[in-house]
């Protein structure tokens, strides 16, 4: 039970109680946190004989017995107005004696149990009374039982008189006490003095504090201080430094007059601290204490309060609050609410009156953050007497341009100044979208009194997604004069645009601006098709802002090839025209625009005042003003006069549409004052094509001309098809702006053409303003063996024809077994000043075994001495070796080419030859070649060994190493003596071995070389050499033994403590210092089972000095059952002592597994060292998942997460104090907990990462294996804390992660939020109702996307419990919780196909908002039945295809369906039908269709298509008559097709559909035989499509071993990258292609994905690969933080007393 006690308040104490004989006894309750005092009791035998006075109801005979005692239930209404609050029915009174005890049980029945358990003991104790009378009778029964009773009362009336008496006596002596305390106050209250304090906080969000503060008022001279004061609100349940709220305490303190300064601060205490001051006011005030109370009225009807300095000593005093709970916000009406006190009247202003004897207040001002993480961080200020009235407000209005892309989502701010000081930095948001384009925004600013204002700046933080702005004025009130200041501008605040200014100082002005007339003139160019459909428009730039984009009003005729058309309109002045912007919006058939140029007439205007009609009439005729006359008389109006006339000049000369030139739509033009039709003339080009053979060309040419003062655009030659034949002469003429002296002339054709190759000997340009021709001499041919690229050469002018001379050449066959050839031979002559070349050794006979033979050719000699010769044989027919010694003899000078080698695939089938003197052909010399095994276990081989010595004089070759049947053994050295060419001073060492044997793989320690011209060379190896790992090494030659200069270095791998993280393949490990590398060792103890999860393994490598350590590479050779390996880190100990770490933290696995762990894993993988120990920073963070509570929504796959996260770490104290900063990854960590069924439906799993610190989380990447039964995952989202700080990062997913549900990711990123997701959610109630028509009903899977004003909630499949919905006239309700989309405008509905009878029609769709109880309603009577597409193949041979085929469908309107691919059971696209379905688009506009390329026989060859729409029956008939193919046609596998008798446009249809470009960057891996030959392709797959195949094609030789290819494609845009297909098609005779890593780079979204092979791509392994693309480059170490760490070198610190700083990554 509880007591309830009653002092100056009530409260509860919990009690023990028990009844002993005639007592009941109580104790406090230990189990309650009380201390356990003394036993305590209430005598029960002096309980009365009467009622209790506080029950007014009928007794309840359960508690009552007979005679009635004070002992009862009590009413807890009764004790509710004393301030307790009980349940009911649980309270009861005991009187004893004197006194009146209340108890309080847990329940009604033990209270009920207890008032008749006390009664029984009353009773049992009175009748022991009566028992131990001797005479008792009935009567004398009852007579001495009224006498007791009597007795007792007489007494206890006795002692409540003496009690009182008591009591009286000593409130009496206190009376004295406190009267004589009072009066010897008195005296030492003449030097107090009562302050009322008036603190303001601010009005913005965040600004209230929950802190302690305090105070110190200093006096005139800084010795006389108040000492330190807080300022506390005596009213307990009042709040003070609320937002925006106005407070006033009285404080007595030291009287120090009124202060000039004060400091104010608070202790940082309490769950909000951050506090803004607005101001502080002081006065001082006259209150006199009094003795009446602790505060009473004074003389002058202030209240007083009685602090003393014995009560609140010097330095410490107090203060009561009357406090404000603050100004009205934005929409909220009323003054100051005043809490007041008695004797306390507040004014019609919400402050206290002053009356006499009151002084002026002091103002204090501050607007500053007290805040130790805002504004400066600081929590204590000093402030100084400012003025003494309070701010007045500031009406702020700002207009933002009608411009495109004028809206900004920076922070915008202000400052104003004026005759009387400037303002503080303001800025302006009001908590909506403001700044929008054309939308006029208002603000308040409270600040000090300014006066006249003259200028402000403006600007913006240019942050956000869209920061850049244009402000077209701004417009300042002073609320309390009503005065307003205008600020024109119309200017952009763009890094970007214009002067790159994104803050400006505008003056104060009289007007917005003035409105003048401008005539444009257009001139369009006379290109063929320069003419445009499209609406132009433009907008001026200049020193006096802009003006909005406005259309010209142009008609149908304008814009046309070769026309100049002019508008007048009336703009915004401008002042100076410094650029202008114009475009066109890409409408109409034809919208392609080529604009040759463009003037402006600036018309700068008077205002006149005309009084009369016949002045009015006169001006308009005079000026041809565009107005309409008033029929009103003498009526004054506006008439615009031209005063001054300018012209400015735009040259353009470039094209305006998609698909041509750059892409653009609109172009920025700078104004230039010299009129450029002056200056053009006429050229005329004389293109001269050699008699060469083959010299003609079938291909489209080009060409564009560069000079001093200006280029010409990219020209096209519309030439009749006899041009450019052998030895002919085509003369073209072009009217082109005056170029002055030419500089380069490009020429180029697109290779199109049965003969696309030309060679071009020279072209004579002449133009009207210049004096002679000039020649631009070529002689050269242009051509390129790939169809897709256009080659281009460039001239340069005054070079000198060339001269032609005969040359002689000889050419020897080896006469050897083979030797001969019937292929085609090709030669190719380099001189000092050109080329001759390729030209073809076509005699049949000539190239047999042992021939001789003389071929003459007549060319252009090459000026000088002949350089290198290219001999070229593609093919081999019957022979396919050649073994030559020739000799090609130039007829001035005998110049021998020396070849001696094979021509074949092995050796290669062109060689590059350098001429040579007979006398200069190299000796051969005898080299002693030792090849030193390593001593370690299978280090031997039975394979062949080839060696190629290359030195400074060239190269031997490859020479086989002729082994006896013990060569190459264990440990032991073996000597060659081999007779070779000399290479002058060996340089490097090529080792071969073929792999070929019972003992392939081979560990080679070192090689050493002598001769008889050079000193020994050394090269070590120290790795193996095999198939399993790589069959060639290069070693750069030493002149040192390195054997002499081994160190041992101690190895300790931590694998980590993670489920499977142990491996039992074999690891590699490589040391890289900056002297040298070790080599490969193996890491191998035969003691114990080494790589077990959380193990520490220790190994000890011996190896040569490599200095100090940079970095390791780790490998696994991934032979075992367990080849996935978990990483945690490595340490090394070097001999001089030092210990490096090499932290990983991630997994280590071959590329080819399946396992999802290691999928996109290398087996090898190089780590940075760094010298601190990066287990001392680990933290532990939780990681929660919350599974949706949808049906379906668990997964039993395997998922994963990869945390992105922002990292900091400081140098050694030592020397800097350096910050860096970045964003790092942890890498994919598998999510696992001691729970036997996580991500279940609707649960919490909680998993715990141990990781390095973190720091600030930017988003995550989680996903899963799509493994297990049911992998498909719905996920609400995920919570990460930091266990050590508490922070909490939240990740809303509320999506699929499902291949078969959604858009089909298993993987999604999300971004990190501070705030709960949770409590932004909303639900919403569906209900869907079918038509009633026959077969209205369906079976697919319905889905819809709700959009919103704030968002969507993206495609969501409608489920219920329910078994069959969507069923002919039924009604179904479903349930979505989603984010908040505010009012709902747009619904998309739509199923997907599946079932038996997909075709469905709805008849109306409800959507309300649970929050809102808003219903939206959507009429949905269509529909959605499929399209019958027929698909009719041709009849050719080969026609049919076994590819996978596609169809898209264009709607006229700019609608499309999905790409849907076409399948029907059995054998398909030899002809037949399908049926699709997609949206209602009518009528089409096109087509598109295509296949993957897959398949057997994958070229098809398509007639014709036919659509059917199954609802309306319309019929679409698209011709086609096409090859869909890689080798056929123009090697196209997707086309457009446009509806019989349709106009097919000259750019595609579909200019809406969106493109990028992308940026691929192609790494083949650097390993033997790794690069191909084939032509690569990819297929770009993501959230809005696919792109591609795309051709990875550019002029240089590709994909070559360790190589990096460029290539920029443009494409579909594709949005987020989700994976992407990269295939070759196996031809060349290097198709085998080993492939490391992709990435691409998007112009739309501007991200990098990555995407890692690490796999061969051959017949073997298959040449189709899908890689995933992620964001993260797993390939980079899994850092966590950056660390710089300090190493002193002790052979540097010998040289110098500079520490060496050597820096690492954890």
């Amino acid at each position: 039970m509880r007591w309830i006690l009653k002092h100056v308040s009530w409260r509860l104490i919990f009690l023990s109680f028990y009844i002993s004989e005639d007592r009941l006894y109580f104790t406090a309750d230990a189990n309650r946190e009380r201390a356990v005092g003394k036993t305590r009791y209430i005598a029960l035998d002096r309980i009365p004989v009467r009622p209790l006075p506080h029950r007014r109801r009928r007794v309840d005979p359960s508690t009552m017995s007979t005679p009635d005692i004070g002992v009862s239930m009590v009413d807890t209404r009764v004790m509710a107005h004393l301030g307790v609050k009980l349940k009911p029915s649980t309270c009861f009174g005991i009187v004893s004696g004197a006194h009146t005890y209340y108890l309080a049980a847990e329940s009604p029945e033990e209270a009920r149990a207890w008032v008749k358990a006390l009664r029984k003991t009353w009773s049992h104790c009175y009748e022991h009374t009566l028992r131990g009378t001797d005479n008792a009778r009935g009567g004398d029964h009852d007579t001495a039982r009224l006498l007791a009773v009597n007795h007792g009362l007489s007494k206890t009336v006795q002692a409540l008189e003496g009690q009182v008496a008591g009591a009286d006596s000593a409130y009496w002596r206190n009376w004295l006490e406190e009267r004589m305390h009072n009066r010897a106050l008195e005296d030492k209250l003449k030097n107090v003095a009562v302050y009322e304090i008036e603190v303001k906080t601010g009005k913005m969000k965040g600004s209230c504090s929950d802190a302690r503060v305090y105070i110190e008022m200093f006096g005139p001279h800084d010795t006389s201080t108040t000492g330190e004061v807080r300022l506390v609100n005596i009213d307990s349940h009042q709040r003070t430094f609320t937002r925006d709220a106005l407070d006033l305490f009285i404080v007595t303190t030291k009287n120090i007059g009124l202060p000039n300064h004060i400091k104010v601060w608070h202790d940082n205490t309490g769950r909000y601290p951050d506090w803004f001051l607005e101001h502080i006011r002081i006065r001082k005030a006259r209150y006199i204490p009094d003795s009446s109370g602790p505060m009473s009225p004074g003389p002058q009807g202030y209240p007083a309060y009685p602090g003393t300095p014995d009560r609140y000593p010097t330095g410490r005093s107090a203060a009561s609050a009357l406090h404000y709970p603050g100004t009205p916000g934005p929409g909220r009406g009323g003054g100051l609410g005043l809490i007041q006190r008695p004797g306390f009247t507040p004014t019609s202003g919400g402050a206290p009156s002053v009356g006499p004897g009151g002084g002026p207040w002091v103002v204090f001002p501050c607007s500053r953050w007290l805040s130790t993480s805002l504004d400066d961080c600081r929590i204590s200020r000093l402030l100084f007497a400012g003025h003494s009235s309070p701010l007045i407000q500031y009406k702020v209005e700002v207009l933002t341009s009608d411009l495109r892309g004028s809206g900004t989502d920076a922070n915008v701010h202000v400052v104003m100044h004026g005759t009387l000081g400037d303002s503080q930095r303001h800025i302006l948001t009001s908590g909506h979208d403001d700044f929008e384009r054309g939308m006029l925004n208002k603000f308040i600013i409270d600040e000090e009194e300014l006066g006249e204002l003259l200028e402000v700046t403006v600007g913006h933080d240019n942050t956000g997604g869209r920061a850049s702005w244009h402000m077209e004025h701004m417009l300042i009130t002073n609320m309390k004069t009503g005065q307003q200041f205008v600020f024109p501008c119309r200017q952009w605040f763009d890094t970007r645009i214009g002067d790159g200014k994104t803050e400006r100082i505008l003056p104060v002005g009289t007007e917005l601006g003035q409105m003048i007339w401008y005539t444009f003139t257009v001139v369009t160019s006379e290109l063929r098709g320069a003419g445009t459909d499209s609406d132009v428009s433009v907008a001026l730039h200049g020193d006096l802002g802009d003006t909005p984009s406005t259309i010209l009003p142009s008609r149908p005729e304008h814009f046309e090839r070769g026309t100049t058309d002019v508008f007048r309109l009336q703009l915004p002045d401008v002042g100076k025209i410094r650029t202008m912007s114009i475009g066109h919006n890409n409408m109409g058939p034809g919208p392609e625009w080529h604009l040759e140029m463009a003037e402006v007439l600036d018309e700068e205007a008077q205002l006149v005042l005309l009084k009369s009609d016949r002045m009015q009439s006169a001006k308009i005729e005079a000026l041809k003003t565009p107005m309409t006359n008033s029929p009103m008389k003498s009526v004054p109006i506006l008439v615009t006069l031209p005063s001054e006339v300018k012209s400015y000049y735009f040259v353009c000369g470039k094209w305006f549409g998609l698909g041509i030139e750059d892409n653009l739509l609109e172009r920025t033009l700078v104004a230039t004052d010299i009129d450029p039709r002056g200056s053009y003339a006429k050229y005329t080009l004389e293109f001269h094509t050699s008699t060469t053979r083959g010299a003609g060309t079938d291909a489209t040419v080009f060409f564009q001309l560069l000079g001093e003062k200006g280029d010409s655009p990219v020209q096209r030659l519309v030439a009749p098809k006899e041009a450019f034949e052998r030895g002919t002469c085509d003369t073209f003429t072009y009217r082109f702006r005056h170029m002055g002296k030419l500089k380069k002339l490009l020429v180029q054709h697109d290779n199109s053409g049965a003969n696309p190759a030309w060679h071009l000997l020279k072209v004579v340009v002449n133009s009207t303003l210049d004096r002679g021709p000039t020649v631009f001499v070529c002689n050269d041919w242009i051509r390129s063996d790939d169809p897709a690229v256009f080659p281009v050469v460039e001239l340069l002018p005054g070079l000198p024809l060339p001269t032609f001379l005969r040359y002689k050449v000889e050419v020897s066959t080896t006469n050897i077994r083979g030797a001969g050839t019937d292929s085609g031979i090709f030669l190719e002559m380099h001189g000092m000043q050109g080329k001759i070349g390729p030209l073809q050794l076509d005699n049949p006979t000539a190239f047999d075994r042992g021939q001789y033979i003389d071929i003459f050719f007549d060319m252009h000699g090459m000026q000088g001495k002949i350089g290198p010769l290219q001999l070229d044989n593609p093919t081999a027919f019957d022979q396919g070796q050649i073994y030559r010694d020739e000799s090609i003899v130039d007829p001035e000078m005998g110049v021998y080419f020396p070849v001696q080698n094979w021509f074949d695939e092995k050796n290669g089938m062109v060689k590059e030859i350098f001429p040579m003197r007979l006398d200069q052909i190299r000796h051969k010399v005898q080299y002693t070649v030792k090849v030193i095994t390593s001593d370690i276990k299978g280090a031997g081989t039975d394979a062949s060994v080839d060696i190629n010595l290359i030195g400074s004089q060239g190269e031997t070759g490859f020479n086989r190493l002729i082994a006896n049947y013990d060569t190459f053994e264990r440990g032991v050295e073996d000597s060659f003596t081999l007779t070779m060419h000399d290479v002058g001073r060996p340089a490097f060492l090529i080792v071969r071995c073929d792999g070929t044997s019972s003992k392939p793989s081979w560990h080679l320690d070192m090689c050493k070389v002598e001769s008889e011209r050079h000193p020994p060379a050394f090269f070590l190896a120290n790795t193996w050499l095999g198939p399993e790992t790589m069959l060639e090494i290069n070693m750069p030659a030493a002149w040192q033994d390195p054997r002499g200069q081994l160190r041992e270095y101690i190895i300790s791998v931590y694998t980590s403590d993670l489920k499977n993280a142990g491996t039992d393949a074999g690891i590699l490990l490589e040391i890289l210092g900056d002297r040298a590398s070790s080599g490969k060792h193996p890491l191998l103890d035969m003691s114990k089972d080494t790589f077990e999860r959380a193990q520490q393994d220790d190994f000890r490598v011996e190896c040569r000095n490599v200095g100090m350590l940079r970095a390791i590479r780790i490998e696994s050779d991934g032979r075992s059952r367990k080849p996935s390996w978990h990483l945690d880190m490595i340490a090394i100990s070097c001999p001089g002592g030092e210990r490096y770490y090499f932290p990983y933290q991630n997994w280590i696995a071959e590329g080819k597994l399946k396992n999802w762990i290691a999928e996109g894993k290398l087996n090898k993988v190089e780590i940075p060292a760094t010298l601190m120990d990066p287990t001392q920073g680990r933290k532990t963070y939780k990681v929660v998942t919350l599974t949706s509570n949808i049906r379906g929504a668990g997964t039993d796959a395997n998922v994963y997460i990869d945390i992105m996260h922002a990292f900091t770490q400081f140098m050694h104290a030592l020397l800097y104090h350096l910050l860096l900063s970045g964003r790092a990854s942890t890498g994919r960590i598998l999510l696992q907990n001691a729970a036997t069924d996580p991500f279940e439906r609707a649960q919490a799993d909680e998993f715990e990462i141990k990781t390095g610190d973190l720091g600030g989380l930017i988003e995550i990447l989680i996903g899963h294996d799509n493994t297990g039964q049911g992998s498909s995952w719905h996920l609400e989202q995920v919570d990460i804390t930091d266990t050590t700080s508490g922070q909490t990062w939240f990740f809303e997913c509320n999506d699929w992660l499902s291949q078969n549900e959604g858009d089909g990711r298993i993987e999604r990123q999300l971004p990190a939020s501070l705030q709960n997701p949770k409590t932004q959610r909303n639900a919403y109630y569906i209900v869907v109702k079918t038509a009633t028509d026959t077969g209205a009903g369906t079976d697919a899977k319905v889905f819809v996307d709700i959009h919103g004003d704030t968002g969507t909630t993206g495609k969501t499949f409608l489920r219920n419990s329910a078994a069959d919905n969507f069923e002919p006239g039924q009604v179904d309700e479903f349930n979505i919780n989603c984010k908040n989309l505010g009012s709902i405008h747009q619904l998309l509905l739509g199923h997907d196909n599946s079932g038996y009878n997909p075709s469905w029609k709805p008849q109306v769709v409800s959507v309300t908002d649970l929050t809102t109880k808003q219903t939206f309603w959507f009429d949905a009577s269509m529909w959605f039945d499929p399209k019958q597409v027929v698909v009719v193949t041709s009849k050719k041979r080969g026609a049919g295809t076994d590819a996978n085929v596609f169809i898209q469908l264009f709607g006229a309107d700019g609608a499309k369906s999905e790409q849907i691919n076409l399948d029907n059971p059995g054998n398909d696209f030899e002809s037949g039908s399908r049926d699709i379905s997609a949206p209602d688009i009518e009528p089409l506009a096109k087509i598109r269709i295509g296949h993957d390329n897959a398949g057997m026989g994958a070229a098809w060859h398509l007639d014709h298509v036919e659509v059917t729409h199954k609802g309306t029956g319309s019929k679409y008939h698209f011709p086609c008559n096409k090859w869909f193919s890689k080798s056929e046609d123009d090697f196209q596998i997707e086309r457009d097709l446009y509806p019989a008798g349709a106009i097919i446009p000259e750019s595609d249809y579909d200019v809406k559909i969106p493109e990028s470009d992308y940026d691929i960057e192609v790494f083949t891996s650097d390993i033997s035989k790794a690069g191909t030959d084939s032509n690569v392709f990819v297929l770009i797959y993501g959230e809005e499509g696919e792109a591609g195949p795309l051709l990875l094609d550019n002029p240089k030789n590709n994909f070559e071993k360790g190589d990096v290819d460029r290539f920029n494609l443009k494409a579909f845009d594709v949005g987020e990258l989700r994976s992407l297909k990269v295939w070759h098609d196996n031809k060349g005779f290097g198709a085998a292609w080993h492939l490391d890593i992709i990435t691409i780079s998007s112009s739309k979204t501007g991200k990098k994905y990555y995407s890692y092979c690490g796999q061969w791509l051959d017949a073997d392994h298959g040449v189709v690969k899908t890689l995933p693309a992620s964001l993260t480059d797993q390939k980079c170490p899994k850092t966590l933080t950056p660390q710089i760490v300090t190493h002193f070198s002790a052979a540097k610190l010998a040289r110098s007393t500079t520490p060496t700083v050597a820096s690492g990554l954890m």
